[in-house]
């Protein structure tokens, strides 16, 4: 059964977007690859919070 939350409230969707850009300029600069698979675990999570496409 899918799981259904609630809409994010404006500030909550402020904070999810800000995570979201600190995650992805994060990932810009690193290199090693264990970092950068837990980056991009974080930025799916932020991308479906947010209804934004996984990232590839």
């Amino acid at each position: 059964m899918p799981t259904t939350t609630k809409p994010l409230t404006t500030k909550e969707r402020q904070l999810v977007e800000a995570a979201h850009q600190a995650a992805l300029d994060k990932l810009k600069t690193t290199t090693h690859p264990v970092k950068r698979q837990c980056l991009l675990e974080e930025l799916t999570d932020w991308c479906t919070l947010l209804g934004y496409p996984a990232p590839t």
